[in-house]
């Protein structure tokens, strides 16, 4: 190269490496790690309590919005936002939380709730190895316990069958795909009764699981989301449930992805009765019901909202502190977004300006056969 070129290539790459520091800056801002991961609805002594994971913390609400207790996951010994949770009351009346942990050897973390410290306290490591995954590479995994019967119910997305642990993690059994056939099964809930509802994503429908103790599992029957009327071409995969006590049955229906998602709602007849009013744009993720009402977590407002049996949004769900710091966090989201645009425009420019400059200024070469008239700088004038 020669010294002009040098001198056009150096503030080139110079811009370039700040766009790219710009970039992966703004990817760092917009990580949705940081935003609504798991919920879950549990019913402690006290009445209803709301579990949500969210901007890298646990949040406990009671039934009215009011936030009541929240941990940094570094406390509780989590590294990382966890793929999932449940929430457990056993007959004493004790309430714990289950996480599973995706890290590097996946574990199942148990944590006790107390009261007088509302918070989480002694979190341990109830199981862990990768005996906890169907298939190595699965990155999404969900759980269910049943505190009664003392099982652990684990379904990665990859496995296409659930699996099922004592609380110590000792193997129990495993669903089998010729009799119980999953595709990319998805979140669980364990009811009671031995019957376990399956998201069996790819399948695009629900499947309710005979779960007996010591028994193959059984599958009872299915509802999927083609059932509906108002269910949206290409937003059939069916993701998570929430299930009245009425009977009432909202169903997570979403595009490929896990993208921009439907609310289905079902009586307890399992007829349609409506899709949920939420906005066009509305991305939901996750579902729980909340007495006779769903809570509706959004993946890219970061937010919950209400929807009642009919469909219709009853509006944000939360207290101010808790709204105003899932606020905070959408914000932080959307400028990491703009960052990434931004560096991805400007790097773009600065490409175009430097071809456009090289071709100005740049050392052309010489057709074959052409003659070089520039002096010789060794030659004597």
């Amino acid at each position: 190269m020669t010294r002009r070129e040098w001198q056009l290539a150096i503030p080139i790459l110079i811009g370039l490496a700040l766009c790219v520091a710009a970039f992966v800056h703004g990817q760092n801002m917009a990580n949705p790690e940081g935003g609504m991961v798991a919920l879950r609805v549990f019913k402690a002594p006290q009445g209803e309590r709301v579990a949500v994971v969210a901007n890298n913390a646990l949040h406990v609400l009671d039934a009215q919005g009011r936030r009541i207790a929240r941990q940094d996951l570094k406390a509780l010994g989590l590294g990382e936002s966890p793929g999932d949770m449940d929430w457990t009351v056993d007959a004493r009346q004790r309430v714990e939380a289950w996480f599973f942990d995706g890290a590097t050897v996946p574990r199942v973390l148990r944590c006790a709730w107390s009261d007088a410290q509302a918070q989480l306290v002694d979190c341990r490591t109830a199981m862990q190895g990768p005996q906890l995954k169907n298939n190595a590479l699965s990155l999404t995994v969900h759980l269910a316990v049943d505190r009664t019967g003392e099982r652990v119910f684990i379904a990665d997305a990859k496995g296409t069958r659930v699996q099922s642990f004592d609380l110590d993690g000792k193997a129990l059994g495993s669903s089998d795909p010729q009799v119980v056939p999953l595709f990319f099964p998805n979140r669980l809930r364990y009811l009671g009764n031995d019957t376990l509802v399956v998201a069996d994503n790819d399948h695009r429908r629900l499947v309710w699981l005979r779960v007996a103790a010591g028994q193959p599992t059984e599958l009872l029957r299915s509802l999927g989301s083609a059932a509906h009327d108002q269910a949206r071409q290409g937003r059939g995969k069916v993701t998570d449930v929430a299930l009245g006590p009425d009977g009432t049955l909202w169903m997570l229906a979403v595009k490929q992805g896990q993208k921009d998602g439907d609310v289905l709602v079902f009586d307890a007849q399992r007829r349609p009765v409506a899709r949920a009013a939420l906005a066009d744009d509305s991305d939901p993720l996750l579902i729980d019901a909340l007495g006779s009402t769903a809570l509706v977590g959004d993946y890219s407002f970061i937010r919950l909202n209400r929807v009642d049996a009919q469909g219709r949004d009853l509006g944000e769900f939360g207290d101010a502190a808790f709204r105003g710091e899932l606020q905070a966090v959408q914000q932080r989201v959307l400028s990491g977004a703009r960052w990434k645009t931004g560096a991805m425009a400007m790097g773009g420019m600065i490409i175009a300006a430097g071809l456009m400059l090289g071709l100005l200024f740049g050392q052309k070469p010489q057709r074959p056969g052409q003659l070089d008239d520039r002096p010789d700088p060794q030659e004597p004038r």
